[in-house]
């Protein structure tokens, strides 16, 4: 009895020393600003997803002869302008607007275009406004209409 009391009376007195809390964590992060700037894509690798070995070539030494890397400034309104398209497969066109498909756990943003042509972009991490780096991916269908390809692109911040 005398060692249960004194395992209990230990167990209290380790949860009663905890230090207090200080401060609060504040609101969570409002996602969409932390897409708005200016990105330019660093890194391109083409994912085949038809491959049995999930085949990933990384082609980002080829940017300088591609010429200009793709560069977009993405706005808190929900727009966007490309300053450069660079050679990166996209359905950008050179404006449009973007929307999350789901604003607290966003898992891809759906684009339109002033051309009236849409697309969706698969985040494959989630850019908070100080993040440097931000990874999405542009996904192709064959003829059939069965996924084929990915173009995974790392953007950096300008």
């Amino acid at each position: 009895m005398k060692k249960s009391l004194l395992t209990i009376c230990t167990i209290y007195l380790a949860i009663a020393c905890r230090p207090e809390r200080k401060g609060e964590l504040g609101p969570d992060p409002d996602l969409a600003f932390g897409i708005v700037g200016r990105w330019q894509a660093a890194e391109l690798i083409i994912e085949d997803f038809k491959s049995p070995l999930g085949d990933q070539l990384n082609v980002s030494e080829d940017f300088p002869t591609l010429g200009q890397p793709m560069e977009i400034i993405f706005n808190n309104d929900n727009t966007y302008q490309i300053i450069t398209s660079g050679k990166v497969p996209h359905k950008f066109g050179t404006s449009g607007t973007w929307a999350f498909n789901n604003p607290e756990f966003p898992t891809k943003m759906g684009i339109f275009n002033n051309n009236g042509e849409s697309d969706t972009i698969y985040l494959l991490s989630m850019a908070r406004d100080y993040d440097p780096v931000w990874k999405i991916q542009i996904r192709r269908n064959d003829c059939n209409d069965e996924l084929y390809v990915g173009y995974n692109l790392t953007l950096i911040r300008k």
